[in-house]
């Protein structure tokens, strides 16, 4: 589909394939405004351009992305993001509209490419690599809050300890608590994108023992903790998702991504 293509004329010339909720339909009028606006450049000229460049960048690709799961070759994109929506999209854990899609489209990989499908739209999209290509270097991490003041927000990432000086406050989050979040850097400049669920410091050996049995179970030959975490962090959105979730329900295993395969 070429940029310059009506995304409701397209889905219209799709008929029979198309089978997309009607709610998702009635949004792509306000996504192909959007889409088809003129990309700003980021000037890096604070934190509030960065954001709205972000939002606009994550806005084009969510259209493309939905068009692509509208096709034959989207089929497992689709199954993936028709469950995370009915699943998760209403529940109060998940309010910034972002999370959950910057999963589906940034880390799930799809059966068809066995990449994620943001993947195929940089290719077609080389204007939004700045944005995409970060957005598939980052995935879900859970972290330390080492320190979060007005001068310094501060992570340490467990199992790679890895630290990462924030530039955006985290309001109210407490320092020794755990975070998961998304955290990228666009231009320099290191973000979380989407909400991030906090845990109190005193669950923090609790809820390492859990990561580190997660990581033996799906990864028993392991030679390499922290890679092993990493992998798990890329795949396992719907596991997390249901931990974070406000509305009780099911736990998800780390590998439930690949129910979204036939």
């Amino acid at each position: 589909m070429k940029p310059g293509e009506g995304i409701l004329q397209h889905l219209k010339k799709e008929k029979g394939s198309v089978d997309l909720p009607l709610d998702v339909l009635r949004q792509f009028q306000e996504f192909e405004k959007s889409f088809m606006a003129t990309l700003e450049s980021y000037e890096g000229d604070g934190s509030d351009s960065l954001v709205s460049w972000a939002m606009q960048s994550f806005h084009k690709c969510e259209v493309l992305a939905l068009a692509y799961a509208a096709q034959s070759d989207g089929a497992s994109l689709k199954r993936c993001f028709d469950f995370i929506t009915e699943k998760f999209s209403k529940d109060p854990a998940f309010e910034d509209g972002v999370t959950l899609n910057s999963w589906v489209f940034f880390d799930f990989t799809t059966q068809e490419s066995g990449k994620p499908v943001a993947s195929e739209l940089m290719k077609a999209i080389p204007d939004l690599t700045d944005f995409i290509s970060p957005m598939l270097e980052s995935r879900l991490g859970l972290y330390e809050v080492l320190n979060n003041d007005q001068v310094l927000v501060r992570l340490k990432e467990v199992f790679t300890n890895k630290i990462i000086d924030l530039d955006q406050d985290l309001p109210e989050v407490r320092v020794g608590n755990m975070i998961i979040a998304r955290a990228v850097s666009f231009h320099g400049n290191n973000i979380v994108f989407g909400d991030y669920a906090e845990f109190p410091a005193e669950v923090k050996e609790g809820l390492l023992d859990t990561v580190a049995g997660k990581i033996f179970s799906y990864y028993p030959e392991i030679d390499d903790m922290a890679s092993a975490y990493q992998d798990l962090m890329k795949h396992a959105g719907p596991y997390w998702f249901s931990i974070i979730s406000q509305v009780e329900g099911e736990i998800y295993n780390p590998d439930f991504y690949k129910s979204f395969y036939k």
